[in-house]
């Protein structure tokens, strides 16, 4: 990944936001008819914010972002999740192993989990 300097990642999250709100806007004006001014309201908000959760919950799982809370054991920081790899086979044996890496930002160290695979893994 190349580093973008403060001015390229706002102008570049503004461009999208602006390519994706301007057809996002005019297709739920069509669904819902009336001006969002007359439809704004706490209950719909709130449903907005619901939706939004699950889709959140629903990425994590998919990623398999690590819950919060796992910390360095030699400076107590928050890991990182660095990437998580299947093995068909290995160096423990024939069964499928799965590995999770996370890494300290702190003081750098790196932490490799190995757990063997349940058989429904997708």
């Amino acid at each position: 990944m190349t580093s973008r300097t403060p001015d390229q990642i706002r102008d570049a999250a503004i461009t999208h936001f602006v390519k994706r709100a301007v057809p996002k806007f005019n297709k739920g004006q069509e669904e819902h008819g009336g001006s969002c001014d007359q439809r704004a309201n706490f209950e719909e908000l709130e449903n907005e914010i619901i939706d939004l959760w699950f889709y959140m919950q629903s990425l994590k799982h998919k990623l398999k972002l690590p819950p919060k809370g796992m910390n360095c054991c030699h400076c107590k920081t928050e890991l990182i999740w660095g990437g998580e790899y299947d093995y068909d086979e290995s160096a423990l044996g024939d069964r499928p192993m799965g590995q999770t890496t996370l890494s300290c930002p702190k003081c750098t160290a790196t932490f490799d989990v190995c757990l063997p695979l349940e058989d429904d893994r997708t």
